[in-house]
């Protein structure tokens, strides 16, 4: 699959306008379904005045058309004057005032009003007429065209009541002179193609308020026309191609001078169509026409040739299109001395002729323009673009040509601005083996030709041919029909007529991708498109992310020696039925994996579908994000070969009922990891679910975040009794799981590891019945997480472990439980000498009051209690003799880490506990602690080489006071930073040791005073090792005393 990033530049232009709007009662304005009214005159009397309606009338009177559109049916009027004669009709207001005899001015008001009975708008114009004797000024014609180059001059009548008219104008390419009969006018030759309009404002006089009326002077630009090709061919079927263009709006064109009498031309708005006449069989015929803009004066005109090429048509012909000066383009053909070649090359814009051997020919072009490049010669392959990068410059090919094709690879890749591509009507593609990527990535790729494969009966790969190309919505029946050395076609219609579309993101980021598709061009697939083509064996993703509404029931009917169908229809979102006959023929198929994955719209898996696809070894994926509700049995029927089941329905949204036997048949299935993942609306599951899966036992986020409210206990009976069998994280975040069934995991004596990880994590399991797992008597590290994060769990009967010493881990069983209250005192007791890690089996358990004194009775091998118990903020006290059996252990840290409520620790708690080497954190911000037990270490450092205290009781901010000689043992500290950090409430002596002398004499030493020696094998003597032991401990008699380094 190749990548191409695209910024795609979009614009919404939405004009609104109306003169204003007004409610008709008191329901509040709302966006959707406003009344609209808009009203508009072409008469010159009617004006917009610092943003106000006029109508001004001389003082002879006249009459004006008032067009008023809305979107209501009714709309009516009301006139403040009686003045004005008015009348109207559906569409327009029509306004007269008779001649004002009298010398004062005279306003009115018109009150145009639109309502639907509940909302409406309203427009109020302004009518004013001068007064007899007001000086006025009347032009006889109030607009005038000049043309761009003739009759340049010409004299507007200004008929006034006064001498003293005069006029405003500011224009750089026009002269105006006041004469006797009114303005004199004279416009410069138009050299540019715009047109260009300008207005002159004659008044009757300059006093400010003065009659006036504006004339509106244009200017034709010079004639100019740009065409979207000069050039117009199809292959001898013929057809129609249109041609946009662009020309001076101003000015009319006209088709003369056509050559030829089988082809005709349609001229339409802004374009022209040429039907061609069939051919077939038929030479090559050329014709041409003129197209015309302007007239004998100013004109411009394109010559546009009509090719109907045949099998006589040898060169290689094709358009590009340069937007900037000096434009370097490179010739299609690939040459090089490795790979040969010579070719001849004109390149349309009257230079010479030029000829490359074995190098790639380029050209630099003068001037922006279309030109036609025409190539003779030998060639083994043609490359459109350049260096897997966007190309903008190709516009059409117009003949393949006879170079002598071998591969087409990436041909036409990225060439986003291609429109047109013929047949291949010479043989061109004969020998021409792969086509991959060969018309990916073209956006403006309108049409696929029925004949572009005519002759590719070599052809073996199409990889990614058509692949992300956004404006193709018909695939051609015959497009393989001749194809039938056909062998991959992987990737050939993938997100055609939808656009670019990041393989890798098309699940991940499905809600947008999602749209997408269902925004996409190719609605529809023809029957028999691989009819011909019985060697196919790769079909991945052919016509995944397209937005096809159904498949034909053949469309795989030759596909007997396809084996793999990964992501066939893989993000068709709009597809909503598969046909019962789709895989009967693909009997070779193995791997069918993401073959419907986020079908949305997909509401039914008609059983029997895969009845004859024993060979299919994996569907992983296969139904993830669809629409079904119901999953009947039957579906899985025929695919005894399959063993990989994983996620095959997960995150279908949708799913409620699953019946019994849903996997009758999958005789070899192992692995059912994500199945039903994500099924948010799956609420229970048949017991008979997984029966006569004899091989089955990877079940790992099985039922992750579903609706599941229950279990079948008799779930696993037939499953598979196997060493690595993994249940991790299968019914984790089943919110609405209550209770778990005793004896569903009866089957399982061997599993070890992975085995029950994260098995309930996060659910909503209240109650654990005693003796859950009593059967599985090899697990090692599989007990891990089990129940973490279970926010209603209360409560646990018994011990819910078998007896099994080879556990070595139980670390974060019960973690963050915030309902949990007691532990059974048997908890752990078959564990008996497991050397087990205890790692915060019960951390976060927020409403744990007490730990019973036999917790650990049984576990005398057990190594490492870090952060058992740490933020069990309930905790008040801790037993005695909580850790004497456990004689082995090496860390505590963070034991009790965060137990806000613990007041006392007791007397001895480690003293059986000799090879603990870290107690960090172990008390730290246990915040109720007002006192330490003397003997707390002193069985600590007499069995070790270095034991660490950092932060041991660090913001144990109610402790009073430290034993003096709390480390009188512990003769080999190895860090103790933090340690009593914060400890705010402390007061007395910090501790120090009493060291006698060979004579007897005593030296006190405390901690900061301790040095690498005898009596100090280790000691906390650089800074990181000691840093703020004390920090903040400002009511220690000898805090003055501490070198800086312990308080910092």
């Amino acid at each position: 699959m190749r990548d191409f990033r695209y910024i795609a530049f979009g614009l919404l232009v939405a004009l609104f306008t109306a003169c204003s709007q007004t409610d008709i009662d008191n329901t509040p304005p709302q966006s959707e379904g406003r009344v609209q009214l808009e009203v508009s005159s072409e008469s010159g009397l009617f004006a917009t005045i610092d943003g106000v309606p006029t109508i001004g009338f001389k003082s002879r009177g006249g009459e004006l058309a008032l067009d008023v559109v809305t979107n209501v049916e009714e709309w009516n009027y009301d006139v403040e004057g009686d003045w004005l004669t008015t009348s109207k009709d559906d569409y327009f207001l029509y306004v007269s005032a008779d001649t004002n005899s009298s010398d004062v001015n005279r306003e009115a008001v018109i009150s145009i009003v639109a309502n639907d009975g509940r909302r409406g708008a309203e427009c109020r114009i302004t009518v004013r007429q001068n007064g007899a004797g007001t000086p006025e000024v009347s032009l006889v014609k109030s607009e005038h065209n000049f043309k761009a180059h003739t009759e340049l001059q010409y004299t507007i009548g200004v008929e006034a009541t006064t001498e003293d008219w005069t006029f405003d104008a500011t224009c750089s390419w026009l002269l105006i002179e006041p004469t006797a009969e009114g303005l004199r006018l004279t416009a410069d030759d138009n050299k540019f193609n715009a047109q260009r309009t300008t207005e002159i404002v004659v008044r009757a006089s300059e006093a400010k308020d003065a009659d006036f009326e504006t004339l509106t002077v244009k200017q034709d630009g010079s004639a100019f026309i740009i065409m979207s090709s000069r050039n117009v061919a199809t292959d001898d079927d013929g057809g129609t191609r249109q041609l946009t263009i662009n020309s001076n709006p101003e000015l009319e064109w006209s088709v003369v001078n056509l050559s030829a009498e089988w082809f005709a031309i349609e001229k339409l708005e802004g374009r022209v169509a040429v039907t061609v006449e069939s051919n077939t069989g038929g030479n090559e015929r050329r014709g041409s026409f003129d197209i015309v803009v302007g007239d004998e004066d100013n004109q411009a005109k394109a010559t546009i040739n009509v090719l109907q090429i045949g099998p006589d048509t040898e060169e290689l012909i094709y358009e590009i299109e340069t937007t900037e000066p000096n434009q370097r383009i490179t010739a299609a053909p690939v040459l090089s001395p490795s790979g040969g070649g010579q070719i001849a090359v004109d390149w349309g814009d009257g230079s010479e002729i030029e000829e490359f051997v074995e190098v790639r020919g380029y050209h630099n072009y003068a001037l922006p323009g279309l030109y036609t490049i025409i190539i003779t010669g030998e060639a083994k392959s043609l490359r459109f673009g350049a260096d897997d990068t966007v190309t903008t410059d190709l516009r059409n090919v117009i003949s393949w040509g006879k170079l002598g094709y071998t591969q087409a690879t990436d041909m036409c890749l990225g060439c986003v601005r291609l429109e047109y591509i013929p047949n291949d009507v010479a043989g061109s593609f004969t020998d021409v083996k792969t086509f991959n990527g060969a018309f990916s990535c073209c956006e403006s790729l309108r049409e696929i030709p029925a004949g572009l494969f005519r002759y590719a009966t070599a052809a073996k790969r199409f990889e990614d041919c058509f692949s992300h190309s956004a404006s193709i919505n018909e695939i051609p029946a015959d497009l393989f029909k001749n194809c039938e050395a056909a062998e991959d076609l992987s990737y050939a219609f993938y997100a055609t007529g939808t656009g670019i579309v990041d393989t890798n993101q098309t699940l991940t980021n499905f809600s947008s991708v999602s749209e997408q598709v269902r925004s996409g061009k190719l609605k529809s697939l023809p029957e028999g498109l691989f009819a011909n083509c019985p060697n196919i064996t790769q079909l991945d993703y052919v016509f995944g992310a397209t937005a096809i509404e159904s498949i034909p029931s053949d469309i795989f009917s030759k596909a007997s020696v396809a084996t793999k169908f990964t992501g066939a229809f893989s993000a068709c979102v709009c597809l909503e039925e598969i046909p019962y006959d789709l895989m009967a023929s693909a009997t070779a198929a193995l791997d069918i994996k993401y073959m419907f994955a986020g079908c949305s719209s997909l509401e039914e898996i008609p059983s029997g579908v895969f009845r004859n696809n024993s060979a299919v070894t994996n569907l992983e994926y296969i139904f993830y994000k669809t629409g079904v509700g119901t999953l009947q049995q039957g579906i899985f029927e025929g695919l005894t070969g399959a063993k990989t089941i994983g996620a095959v329905f997960q995150d279908c949204k949708s799913l409620t009922i699953i019946e019994e036997g849903l996997f009758d048949g999958l005789t070899s299935a192992k692995s059912f990891r994500y199945c039903f993942a994500d099924c948010t609306a799956l609420r229970t599951i048949p017991e008979g679910l997984l029966r006569d899966l004899t091989l089955a036992y990877e079940f790992t986020y099985m039922f992750h975040n579903t609706a599941l409210e229950s279990v079948p206990q008799a779930l696993f009976k037939d499953a598979r009794d196997y060493s690595s069998a993994d249940f991790t994280y299968m019914f984790s975040e089943c919110a609405n799981l209550k209770t778990v069934p005793v004896g569903l995991f009866d089957t399982f004596t061997k599993v070890t590891s992975p085995g029950y990880r994260n098995l309930f994590d996060s659910s909503g399991v209240e109650t654990i019945p005693a003796g859950l797992f009593a059967k599985s008597v090899n697990v090692s590290t599989g007990f891990e997480n089990l129940f973490e994060n279970c926010p209603e769990l209360h409560t646990i009967e018994g011990s819910i472990f078998p007896e099994n010493s080879g556990v070595s881990s139980i670390g974060y069983l019960f973690c963050n439980c915030p309902k949990l209250k007691s532990i059974p005192e048997d908890l752990f007791a078959p564990f008996g000498e497991a050397k087990l890690k205890f790692t915060a089996v019960f951390a976060g358990c927020s409403s744990l009051e007490e730990i019973p004194a036999k917790l650990f009775a049984s576990n005398s091998k057990a190594k490492q209690f870090s952060e058992t118990f740490a933020d069990c903020v309930s905790l008040k006290s801790i037993p005695e003799g909580l850790l004497d059996a456990c004689a082995d252990i090496t860390t505590v840290k963070g034991m009790f880490h965060g137990c806000t409520a613990l007041e006392s620790i007791p007397q001895g708690l480690f003293a059986n506990n000799v090879a603990i080497t870290s107690f960090e954190k172990t008390f730290a911000e246990c915040v109720k602690l007002k006192s330490i037990p003397e003997d707390l270490f002193s069985s600590i450092g007499t069995k070790t080489s270095a034991v660490t205290f950092s932060q041991c009781f660090a913001e144990c901010v109610s402790l009073e006071s430290i034993p003096v000689g709390l480390f009188d043992t512990v003769r080999r500290i190895n860090y103790i930073d933090g340690c009593f950090e914060n400890c705010i409430s402390l007061k007395g002596e910090s501790p120090y040791t009493i060291i006698t002398a060979e004579d007897g004499t005593e030296t006190k030493v405390h901690l900061y005073e301790r040095t690498k020696g005898t009596d100090f094998p280790y000691a906390p003597t650089s800074s990181s090792a000691h840093a703020g032991c004390f920090a903040g401990c400002i009511k220690l008699s000898d805090y003055k005393n501490m070198p800086d380094t312990w308080k910092n």
